[in-house]
């Protein structure tokens, strides 16, 4: 929007010979006599009738100025109630409570402004008291208000938490020593009939319920009872039902390792019991039987004696089929362990069935014309053949004993060893 300036003023008439003179003073006033009244618009108003000047109403008083107030005061902090011995002590506040803002201080209440003074009296001539309004009633004063303290708030505390802990602690300790006594302090209630016969067959209901129940015949027979294995075996094998074969093999199997166990207590109370041939031909017999042929080796093995050694070596050698039996057994004799304890004719067929030197085999084969069984006649008769050592197997491998010497002192050790006969089992 474009402001237009104002126009401009008209040009004023010019002051040449052709302009209309201006008047002069005594022309433009009118001239009075001193005793021609004054037009009344000329003096103003009139006068009143009591004489005196008109005076001016007062001003009207001020309005008193509102108080200044002070923020509100910040709520009290809540006070920690007191904690019973029964409850846990509250959790410590991990941060500090908030200081109160401390309050601005109060101005002091205003006081309304004094009315002012009249400066002249009333038209009427009645006097009126100062600051007296139009309608005749006068204003009543403000009352004064009090005066607030300006020092802040003092804040409320509550019980302090470790107090709180030690209550809650002596309030336990005593509940727990109150507790004792007053169950103690109780009276006994008195055992009636009723009572008696009531507990008594409770107990017998307990006792009913946690008595074994009977087992079976097929149960028995499995744990080695010989009843009822004699019962089982007493049916015809068409006749047994699959539970029943079952339980009749672990019942055998059962059977023997309790007579194992029955002769491993036997040999434990008397050592000497293991030379004993009716012994040495139940552990042989247990040794044969796949089921329990490892803890009865390992009973043999453990006795440590020249008898039981020669049990071993009849166990590997004494068929000829090769099996886990026969496996184990050699490995037991061939230990160190078990070989020591070997009598000498079995350590010497032992010794034969090793050797690899000439002069060896010589000394082992006047040994063994001495002490020497059966069971040392097979590695004579090794010796004996000039074949068996170098490429296919086609040399000699003692050629010390291809002398006429030395073949008769071999065919003599195997003539004596074969006239011995080893120990039976």
């Amino acid at each position: 929007m474009t402001v237009r300036p104002p126009p401009p003023p008209p040009p004023l008439p010019p002051l040449d010979g052709g302009a209309t003179p201006l008047p002069s003073f005594d022309e433009a006033l009118p001239s009075f006599d001193a005793g021609t009244p004054l037009p009344a618009a000329a003096v103003g108003p009139a006068l009143p009738a009591g004489g005196g000047l008109p005076t001016s109403r007062p001003p009207p008083p001020l309005p008193s100025p509102p108080a200044l107030r002070s923020p509100p005061p910040p709520p009290p902090l809540p006070r920690i109630p007191s904690v019973p011995p029964s409850m846990p002590p509250p959790a410590p506040a991990l941060s500090p409570p908030a200081t109160p803002a401390p309050r601005a201080p109060s101005a002091p209440p205003l006081s309304p402004a004094p009315a002012s003074a009249p400066t002249q009296p009333l038209a009427t001539g009645s006097s009126a008291p100062p600051g007296a309004r139009v309608g005749g009633s006068t204003p009543a004063p403000a009352p004064p208000k009090p005066a607030r303290s300006s020092a802040p708030p003092q804040p409320r505390r509550g019980v302090p938490v470790w107090l709180a802990i030690l209550a809650f602690g002596l309030g336990a300790a005593v509940g727990l020593l109150i507790a004792p006594r007053g169950v103690a302090g109780r009276g006994a209630r008195p055992v009636t009939a009723d009572s008696a016969a009531t507990a008594s067959s409770a107990r017998s209901t307990r006792s009913a319920a946690t008595a074994p129940a009977k087992r079976t015949v097929e149960e028995l027979a499995s744990a080695g009872d010989e009843d009822a294995l004699a019962t089982l075996n007493g049916v015809s094998p068409a006749d047994l039902t699959l539970v029943q074969s079952l339980a009749l093999s672990r019942g055998e199997v059962a059977s023997r390792l309790a007579e194992l166990a029955a002769i491993g207590e036997k040999l434990k109370a008397n050592p000497e019991a293991a030379d004993d041939p009716a012994t040495l031909r139940e552990l042989l017999k247990l040794a044969r039987d796949p089921q329990t042929t490892i803890p009865a080796q390992e009973l043999i093995a453990a006795q440590g004696r020249a008898s039981t050694t020669d049990l071993l070596f009849e166990i590997w050698t004494g068929v000829t089929t090769r099996d886990p039996t026969t496996i184990l057994a050699e490995r037991l004799v061939l230990s160190n362990a078990v070989r020591k304890h070997a009598s000498p004719a079995l350590a010497v067929a032992l010794a034969l069935r090793d050797v690899q030197d000439c002069e060896e085999a010589t000394a082992l084969i006047a040994k063994a014309a001495e002490v020497g069984d059966r069971r040392s006649v097979r590695a004579l008769v090794r010796l004996n053949s000039n074949r068996g050592c170098g490429d296919g197997a086609r040399e000699d491998c003692f050629p010390c004993l291809r002398t006429v010497e030395a073949r008769r002192a071999l065919a003599t050790a195997a003539a004596n060893a074969q006239r011995r006969d080893p120990p039976r089992f």
